[in-house]
Parts: structure tokens; sequence; C-alpha cells
């Protein structure tokens, strides 16, 4: 739980300082969720359905 924290507040943080919606990481962290184990998610697998 620690590492996926980690990891979500690093793909919140945006480094191209793009402003990004406040839902973008509850969209990130429901595709982790129901996602199974052995299968990798990519930027492309959610990239449709973040706001923008």
């Amino acid at each position: 739980m620690k590492q996926l924290l980690h990891h979500g507040a690093n793909f919140a943080s945006s480094p191209a300082r793009v402003l990004i919606d406040f839902m973008d990481p509850l969209v990130v962290a429901e595709k982790v969720a129901i996602t199974d184990r052995n299968r990798i998610i990519t930027v492309k697998d959610i990239s449709k359905e973040l706001r923008r």
C-alpha cells in the first residue's frame, strides 16, 4: 500500500507542471483496483478515461 501511495503521488504531481483534474488519481486507483494483478496497466490504457 505504501508503494501505491508513493507512485500515485508521483503520478499526481505532474512533472510538466500541467494542471491535472482532481479525479485523475482516482481514475488511476480504480483502474489498478479492478485490473487483474497479472496484467500490466499502461498510461495508454487509462488515457481515454482521464479528464483533460
